[in-house]
């Protein structure tokens, strides 16, 4: 397993972390910690009584993976982008298990408000131990869900985003809230879930199923989502034949739906798909593929 694991990591992050990186993979496999349970749906958020300052011993080779970042090469994007890629899914599933102990946390103080008959300690309980607690639970939740969506690139990892906010976000934020504004009334900003990116986050072009093969009976139809702190103009798609020195030929992307989400679908007309053809999208700063790279599509 070792053997395979050096072999894959050196091609997928390159030979100056290939190495380090083969040695926690290998580690890891069969043995990651797990922070999620099977509750109406995949992917819900594991309520711990444990500590976090406990929990946290399990996602020392995590930390491990994050610190090589530092040695990977920087003018390789590819590299770059590959190790992002597994650092934020490593990074959110730590930050689930952080949700999952201040959950428990937050649970464990109010059964013990509910059992107090005197409803003047309650409602001192609620906003002196409660409400610190109930924002270190967002700002870990906000955490988590930052970490998802730098790594999001799939129609299934959407669908994880869909999951936690229609199923673990009821549990774990909504009615936690519930409890705590029963006693204490209307929660502050911060112990509320923001609608906004954060500061830092990396701005992203996910382009989340893009085809490789291709009939010449159908149209090439490609969706895309662009998630950054501002509305960009559509992503424009540049589309050649595939090995061929000539001009790309443009297509605008339109809405796909609402304006105000920014996702968005383009057809390309069959004269531009009867032959092997290749591509790259753009908006003003985002690209897929990244670098000078180019999608290539085969047609039969």
């Amino acid at each position: 397993m070792e053997d395979f694991y050096h072999q894959w990591a050196e091609k997928e992050f390159g030979k100056h972390i290939g190495s380090e990186a083969a040695d926690i993979f290998a580690k890891l496999d069969g043995a990651y910690p797990r922070a999620c349970v099977w509750k109406h749906g995949p992917g819900n958020v594991n309520m711990n009584k444990t500590p976090w300052s406990t929990v946290q011993a399990d996602y020392a080779l995590i930390d491990k993976f994050a610190e090589l970042e530092s040695k990977i090469h920087k003018n390789d994007t590819n590299e770059k982008e590959r190790f992002d890629y597994w650092n934020h899914l490593f990074q959110y599933s730590k930050s689930m298990a952080k949700v999952g102990c201040i959950w428990g946390e937050f649970d464990d103080l109010m059964i013990s408000i509910k059992a107090e008959p005197d409803i003047l300690v309650k409602k001192t309980s609620a906003k002196v131990l409660g409400l610190p607690i109930r924002i270190r639970l967002i700002t870990a939740w906000e955490e988590m869900m930052n970490h998802l969506l730098q790594y999001t690139s799939s129609t299934g990892e959407l669908g994880t985003i869909m999951n936690l906010e229609s199923n673990s976000m009821n549990d774990t934020i909504v009615s936690t809230a519930q409890d705590l504004e029963a006693l204490i009334g209307e929660l502050p900003e911060n112990a509320l879930p923001s609608k906004a990116l954060p500061s830092h986050f990396v701005s992203r072009l996910i382009v989340p199923t893009a085809r490789t093969t291709l009939s010449k009976k159908e149209q090439y139809e490609l969706r895309v989502q662009v998630l950054d702190h501002k509305e960009r103009s559509n992503p424009v798609i540049y589309v050649k034949k595939m090995g061929v020195n000539e001009e790309f030929e443009k297509f605008n992307f339109r809405h796909l739906s609402d304006e105000t989400r920014q996702s968005f679908v383009v057809i390309l007309p069959t004269s531009a798909t009867q032959e092997n053809f290749e591509y790259y999208v753009q908006t003003e700063e985002l690209r897929y593929p990244l670098g000078d790279q180019l999608h290539t599509v085969v047609v039969y």
